[in-house]
């Protein structure tokens, strides 16, 4: 049987097979000259419909969509070399070169090595009864080497793009002020996002733009310089300092010939920035604050400013605690230097008042006073900001905290509702769920509807949600707890502790250890030539000792360097009902400078294999490798897109060690003594969790 016969055989029964298949949610493509089963998934740019003809799908643990029509919908340009199957997509300053069938690409020239499931294929569907080729590349990898966000909708088998955050700056330009001293305009397509410091030393004015790309004059350069030499900035060197796959960021030098003091204003649109420099005179206080007080404003509970008189402030949020600051500029604290207030009210726990040395936030040179209010865990904090003749109002919007008081410590947590008496609150505990019920009629109190994340040692999320009559409480808690109910309290009060009393048994837990990669998967490739499935195994063999050591029962899914397939991995730790999967990985990405450990999960609410909450995990495990280590943390971060996370059926992380692509990240990675540290901290991680869920 010829060549052509068997090509015109496959063409005809890869059209019987895919007649109407997009009518359902599975359907049938051409990958590889073989007939081929894919689920169909939605793919959303900023809300909207991908607009193909041909349907995205899922391949293995990857969301395949069309390369030139998801590439058009940002906006960027492709081009297609047949004889090479070579495509070349450029979006602003990226350049991104793909190749059907190779694992190599190049992103902006630097070569980049993909797994073996984000391999661009060439796709055949059936249109109009006719075979079609389809250049595919997974969503994720070509989404975020643009730089942009993508978010995984795992109930709706959808792909959320969002291309919103990334600003353009289309020019950069000076203008003159009445003095006939030069000003600095900036434009862009959409409002910037700025840090701005001065260095008083070097005279030099620097900014840092986040989520923003250089695009001046439709030039997509990488750097821009601007000899200006006026009387006050010598110049202008802006420079693109990150790309993809890391954020898009902008760092602008301003060179100046004598100090000013600058001025920053935005046109109404808000997408022309405007940069004027004065040159520094003596300037009186204008605010001296006098007095800090609880007030009200419209009816609502706020802290009151006393003493400012102009309308120059700051407000923004800091976390790690979750902190609300508002900066007045100008100012002047009278009486102490540092003043604490035990004003607890709504979200807010404290407020603080200090003379503050300035930061990033502002010029080095104003004289601040800064006012904080430590905010409750879980509460993402808003605020308004209202003047009223000298005095300043900080006025938190109504949430939760409102009306629900929660503390909680490491052993127990009080949880009150001071505004409804005891006997008319209904509580369920709903073990098997981890969930305590609060129920009370609608006219006692007005609180508000709305999810909160706590995410502390007791509990994950607090929702509100209301009937006709009853308002529900839903606390979803991280553990069985045992709680009391505070009878003689005149207002609805509980108090709970952990009911794990019972002493940790380790030979009654079973953990699957999971070295990534392995035998012809190397994984990522370190700046010195080290493999990541080396790395793995080793630290993964060390987890396997100590664990061992201590009592636990432990699988390995391989003990050397063979090949492990990315489904079985999950089934390994589920036949045997395993209590805990923990998957160890090295990290990579094309900027050399990133560094640090992450920590991957799955939230309970995107797997239909998860019964229990895997954040828990994930942060005690997080947090005992930093305190082992002391590595840079780069964060939890919410994976629902990875099989080993998503198809384990018990509490599971994945563990990215450090970034092989930084060499300082590479040199400790192969150190015998830090992969012990890690391994320590892996395990000491384990024993709290037990000991805590």
């Amino acid at each position: 049987m010829n060549k052509k016969l068997i090509s015109l055989l496959f063409i005809m029964f890869f059209i019987i097979m895919s007649k109407n298949a997009y009518a359902s949610e599975f359907f049938t493509v051409g990958i590889d000259g073989n007939s081929t089963k894919v689920r169909q998934v939605s793919v959303l740019v900023d809300g909207n419909e991908l607009d193909s003809k041909v349907p995205s799908f899922i391949l293995g643990d990857r969301t395949l969509v069309p390369l030139r029509f998801v590439a058009e919908s940002f906006g960027a340009t492709v081009g297609w070399e047949a004889d090479t199957k070579k495509v070349t997509v450029v979006n602003g300053p990226t350049e991104v070169i793909l190749t059907v069938d190779s694992n190599k690409v190049l992103v902006n020239g630097v070569e980049r090595i993909l797994d073996k499931n984000s391999v661009p294929k060439l796709v055949t569907y059936n249109i109009d009864g006719k075979p079609d080729g389809r250049t595919m590349v997974p969503v994720r990898f070509i989404s975020e080497v643009l730089g942009y966000e993508v978010l995984w909708d795992q109930n709706n088998y959808t792909a959320q793009i969002n291309t919103s955050t990334i600003a353009s700056i289309t020019n950069i330009r000076t203008v003159f002020d009445s003095n006939g001293n030069h000003k600095l305009a900036i434009d862009s397509d959409k409002e910037l996002e700025y840090q701005l410091n001065y260095d008083s030393n070097q005279k030099v004015y620097n900014l840092v733009f986040k989520n923003a790309k250089l695009n001046i004059m439709g030039n997509n350069q990488l750097i821009y310089e601007n000899d200006i030499g006026g009387t006050l900035i010598n110049k202008v060197v802006a420079e693109q300092s990150s790309l993809p796959p890391n954020p898009y960021e902008i760092k602008m030098t301003i060179i100046m010939n004598s100090e000013g003091k600058e001025v920053v204003e935005k046109t109404p649109d808000g997408k022309t920035l405007i940069f004027s420099f004065n040159p520094n005179t003596p300037k009186a206080t204008v605010n001296n604050i006098s007095n800090i007080s609880m007030g009200f404003m419209d009816g609502k509970e706020a802290v009151v400013i006393k003493g400012v008189n102009g309308n120059e402030f700051n407000s923004f949020t800091l976390n790690n605690p979750t902190r609300f600051v508002v900066d007045i500029k100008d100012a002047a604290l009278l009486g102490n230097s540092s003043q604490i207030y035990n004003y607890k009210f709504g979200f807010v726990n404290s407020v603080r008042v200090s003379q503050f040395t300035s930061d990033t936030n502002n010029s080095q040179n104003e004289k601040i006073v800064r006012v904080v209010l430590d905010i409750n865990s879980g509460v993402n904090p808003k605020v308004d900001i209202i003047k009223s003749g000298d005095e300043l109002y900080i006025v938190p919007e109504n949430t939760l905290f409102n009306y629900v008081s929660y503390t909680s410590n490491q052993t127990s947590f009080d949880l009150s509702i001071p505004g409804i008496p005891n006997n008319l609150v209904i509580t369920d505990y709903i073990a098997q769920n981890n969930q305590l019920i609060i129920s009370f009629d609608n006219t006692l109190i007005d609180i508000p509807i709305g999810k909160y994340n706590i995410n502390d040692n007791f509990i994950s999320t607090i929702e509100i949600e209301k009937t006709a009559n009853t308002s529900i409480l839903i606390i979803n808690l991280n553990k069985k707890i045992i709680y009391n109910r505070e009878e003689s309290s005149p207002y609805y009060k509980i108090n709970a502790t952990s009911e794990n009393t019972t002493p940790l048994n380790p030979s009654t837990k079973t953990i699957v250890i999971d070295a990534g990669h392995g035998g012809k998967d190397p994984g990522a490739i370190s700046v010195f030539g080290d493999k990541e499935k080396d790395i793995n195994l080793s630290i993964a063999l060390k987890l396997e000792s100590l664990l061992k050591q201590r009592g636990y029962n432990v699988i390995m899914t391989r003990r050397n360097d063979v090949f492990v397939d990315l489904y079985e991995r999950p089934k390994i730790a589920n036949d045997i009902n395993a209590d805990l999967f923990i998957s160890i990985h090295a990290n990579s990405t094309l900027s050399n400078s990133v560094n640090g450990l992450e920590v991957l999960y799955c939230p309970a609410t995107e797997s239909s294999n998860k019964s229990t909450d895997q954040y828990p995990l994930a942060k005690t495990i997080h947090d005992s490798i930093i305190s082992s280590t002391g590595i840079n943390s780069r964060g939890i971060k919410k994976r629902s897109d990875l099989v080993v996370l998503r198809l384990t059926n018990m509490p599971a992380i994945l563990i990215e060690t450090a970034f092989l692509s930084n060499p300082d990240d590479a040199q400790r990675l192969v150190d015998n003594s830090f992969q012990e540290k890690v391994a320590l901290g892996i395990a000491n991680g384990v024993e709290e969790y037990f000991k805590q869920y």
